[in-house]
């Protein structure tokens, strides 16, 4: 029958990723994204995503809502948060993430995320964790932390890696791109950064204070780097998936937690 059918779904969604979560609905894609969006829409309610793509802006707005995927989830839009405690996971991204002012306490883990994440007013404690994006805003954030991630030259919106006037901390993070890192303007806060690996063939950073081309320089003047590596991260194989770095790269096993820097992957190349 339904219940049947409901547990045998819960037992193989919790197998492929140890939720440990026992309510709440699927979604699959022959659910339209309006379906989809008010499921997001309901307070503590947890929305489990099946494998498949799913085309269209998603908008959270219930307060305490999961978002949970699994492996070959796609969301192919933007994702909108507009409500406080938050977990999304296990995402592939096609898109923005876009935080709204009533966004906070967002917890982000395990997803790929192909455009910037970008924080709008003043949202607080926001939580990147095992995670890969393309850039970083965030405006008057209290704060924004960032662990086991890879930020990388954005593809639109942003110019920097990481832009704003946000309270950021970064730690065993990849930041890397073909241009400036960091934009520092005059409301910028200078943030932490520790046994991160920072890579660039231009500038550390660009502003108001004029720019910075190594660690030493830019340290205490855009932020406080602790532990930090400047060197081009190798990677095991990019152009397939493998974010994570060679043994001969600088940061292997540079971690704060003797691991290496930057995220972890299973052998399915999965971010887990």
């Amino acid at each position: 029958g339904d219940n049947e059918y409901y547990l045998s779904l819960l037992n193989q969604f919790n197998e492929l990723t140890e939720t440990g979560l026992s309510e709440g609905v699927f979604i699959n894609n022959s659910h339209n994204n309006l379906y989809f969006n008010k499921q997001l829409s309901e307070k503590y309610n947890t929305v489990r995503v099946l494998p498949g793509d799913y085309v269209g802006d998603l908008k959270i707005e219930g307060r305490k809502v999961n978002l949970i995927g699994t492996k070959n989830v796609t969301i192919k839009g933007n994702l909108i948060v507009a409500s406080s405690d938050v977990q999304i996971k296990n995402i592939t991204l096609i898109g923005r993430i876009l935080i709204y002012d009533k966004g906070s306490d967002v917890n982000i883990t395990n997803c790929m995320i192909k455009g910037p994440l970008i924080s709008r007013k003043e949202g607080d404690n926001i939580n990147i964790f095992n995670s890969i994006l393309s850039g970083i805003s965030g405006a008057k954030n209290k704060n924004i932390y960032v662990k086991n991630s890879i930020l990388k030259k954005p593809v639109y919106d942003l110019h920097y890696v990481i832009t704003g006037n946000a309270d950021y901390e970064f730690e065993n993070c990849i930041i890397y791109s073909s241009d400036a890192l960091i934009q520092f303007n005059r409301e910028s806060k200078k943030g932490d950064y520790k046994n991160c690996l920072l890579y660039t063939p231009g500038s550390i950073s660009s502003g108001h204070k004029g720019s910075t081309y190594s660690l030493e320089e830019a340290d205490g003047k855009v932020g406080n780097f602790y532990k930090c590596i400047f060197a081009k991260p190798k990677f095991k194989k990019a152009s397939k998936g493998d974010f994570t770095l060679l043994e001969l790269s600088a940061g292997y096993l540079k971690g704060s937690d003797k691991k290496s820097i930057g995220v972890r992957m299973n052998e399915d190349l999965d971010l887990r």
